[in-house]
């Protein structure tokens, strides 16, 4: 990294979410440090989002506003359009609580997860055997290596950040989980917790990472909505 480029490329894409954007546009702003860029892409909002945005014009990086294919397409435009050495997405919606510092420029990794508070609970990253049936690397605790090909494929439209970390645990990328800090709240209203979503999921647990693991992921959501029902 020389002296020019940013340590952190933070990007929130965004749509329609007037309600939403400012609290996570001031999170982002009051954090203490200076080596980020910010950027911004929307997907051609008309309900006043872009009004907010420009409110915060003379803070941001770069911020676009047109039509997309979606939430992984506008992430992709932002990659393309960043220069960091660290991507880190932090969606609408979300609060930025901590930026890693110092263990990012100290890394080696392709990709580094930290924690990340929900409504409700504190997810914790982690590897082994579990990942290949659900997601364990919450995806706003993540920070890619932006020379390591980040890239979402736009064929899966809830989880595309998943299967680029399967991707990477099979491309025996370089991949480590802090147990602290906790870097984000991440509320559950996303698109990735509706009950829906498990028609993609499982498509892509059989797709990614064969049937076997698709058996076995589904048995496992089968048994966690067991014991959910009994506590």
């Amino acid at each position: 990294m020389n002296n020019n480029t940013p340590l952190i490329s933070i990007i929130t894409v965004v749509y329609n979410s007037v309600n939403l954007i400012d609290k996570t546009i001031e999170s982002v702003l009051r954090q203490d440090i200076n080596n980020f860029e910010y950027i911004i892409i929307d997907g051609g909002s008309t309900d006043g989002t872009t009004d907010i945005i420009k409110k915060y014009g003379n803070h941001i990086s770069y911020w676009l506003s047109e039509p997309d294919k979606g939430i992984y397409d506008a992430m992709n435009k932002a990659i393309s359009k960043s220069a960091g050495s660290f991507i880190y997405f932090i969606n609408c919606g979300d609060v930025l609580l901590e930026l890693p510092l110092q263990i990012l420029q100290h890394t080696e990794a392709d990709l580094i997860c930290f924690p990340v508070q929900t409504n409700n609970a504190i997810r914790k990253p982690h590897l082994g055997f579990k990942f290949f049936l659900t997601n364990t690397l919450p995806h706003q605790g993540i920070f890619y290596k932006r020379s390591s090909d980040v890239f979402f494929n736009c064929n899966y439209k809830v989880f595309a950040d998943y299967a680029l970390n399967i991707d990477f645990k099979r491309k025996k990328k370089n991949i480590e989980t802090y147990a602290a800090p906790i870097v984000a709240y991440h509320s559950l209203d996303g698109i990735s917790n509706n009950r829906k979503r498990f028609t993609e999921f499982f498509e892509l647990i059989k797709h990614e990472s064969g049937i076997h693991f698709f058996i076995l992921s589904f048995l496992y959501f089968k048994w966690q909505g067991i014991k959910s029902r009994f506590r």
